[in-house]
C-alpha cells in the first residue's frame, strides 16, 4: 500500500471522525482532541508510517498471502495495534491521550486496508466488530504503556 494514500486516508478519517485539531473544549462528549494543526499531524504520520508499514509488512508476510481465519485476523490486528501503539509512544511526537487518539486513527486505516482484504467473504461483514474489539484492546494497551504497567510489545 502506498504510504501517501494511507497518510491521506488517516487525515481524512480524522476529519470524518470529528477529531478536532488545535482546539481544546473540555466537556464536549464524543469529540477527541489533538493539539496539533492538520499539517503537523501530517508530518507526524509521515514520520511514523515507514517504520510502521515495514513492521506490519514483515508480520503480514509471516501469515502468508491467503485468506485469514477469524482468530488469525484478530491476532494480526492485535499485533498491528501493538506496532502502531509502540511507534506512536516511542516517537514522543504526541503525549498522553492524544497519542492514543493518533494510534487509533492510524490503526483503523491500517486494519481496513491491510487486514480486511484478506478476510474470507463470510467474515467481512464482521470486520467492524473485530476492529472495535481490537481498538478497545489498543486503548487499554496504550493506557498501560503510558502508565508503565506493561512492557511495550517487541517489533517483529
Amino acid at each position: 500500500m502506498n504510504p501517501t494514500t494511507l497518510r491521506n486516508e488517516i487525515l481524512a478519517t480524522a476529519r470524518l471522525r470529528g477529531v478536532a485539531f488545535h482546539r481544546r473544549a473540555y466537556g464536549v462528549s464524543g469529540i477527541q482532541f489533538l493539539a496539533l494543526t492538520e499539517p503537523q499531524l501530517g508530518q507526524i504520520v509521515d514520520q511514523l508510517l515507514p517504520s510502521i508499514l515495514a513492521a506490519v509488512q514483515e508480520t503480514k508476510t509471516a501469515f502468508g498471502d491467503r485468506r485469514l481465519s477469524w482468530a488469525e485476523a484478530v491476532n494480526l490486528g492485535t499485533i498491528v495495534s501493538g506496532i502502531v501503539s509502540r511507534a506512536v509512544r516511542d516517537s514522543g511526537a504526541v503525549q498522553g491521550t492524544e497519542g492514543g487518539v493518533l494510534a487509533e486513527l492510524m490503526f483503523g486505516v491500517l486494519f481496513d486496508r491491510l487486514i480486511v482484504p484478506f478476510l474470507p467473504m463470510w467474515l467481512k461483514p464482521f470486520s467492524g466488530i473485530m476492529k472495535a474489539g481490537i481498538v478497545k484492546g489498543l486503548r487499554t494497551l496504550y493506557d498501560r504503556l503510558l502508565k508503565g504497567q506493561v512492557a511495550a510489545p517487541a517489533a517483529p
